[in-house]
């Protein structure tokens, strides 16, 4: 491809089904078609949008709030970064906590095939 697919990084594509479930920049990857496809006993399942999330926490110190400025001066920075689309920083049991998570569209999940081969054989009984 010469240039993304229109799905990728598009705001038109967001959504939002609740308050705890919501789909928003949402980018782009190229995945190998046994990462797209899982096939099982009775079942197939085709990947056509993942999430992938990330859990940081530090003991909350008594003298400061939880920020991303506490993230980068524990060395955690890199787990609750300041441009992170979707993140929520929060204090949590003594601990600040920061839970930054990312939507991805596998590309060329859309163009793939499905072929069903059904066949049977019989004999006649007399």
């Amino acid at each position: 491809l010469d240039s993304p697919p229109l799905f990728c990084d598009n705001p038109e594509y967001d959504y939002k089904y609740n308050e705890q479930f919501e789909y928003k920049n949402i980018s782009c990857s190229y995945w190998d078609l046994a990462e797209v496809v899982k096939k099982g006993e009775t079942q197939m399942f085709f990947t056509t949008m993942a999430q992938d999330s990330v859990v940081a926490r530090y003991l909350k110190p008594s003298d400061a709030e939880c920020s991303v400025a506490g993230f980068e001066g524990m060395g955690l920075g890199r787990y609750c970064p300041s441009e992170a689309p979707s993140k929520v920083i929060k204090e949590q049991y003594g601990y600040c906590t920061c839970t930054s998570t990312s939507s991805i569209f596998p590309v060329g999940a859309e163009n793939t095939t499905l072929t069903i081969s059904h066949e049977f054989s019989s004999s006649k009984r007399s």
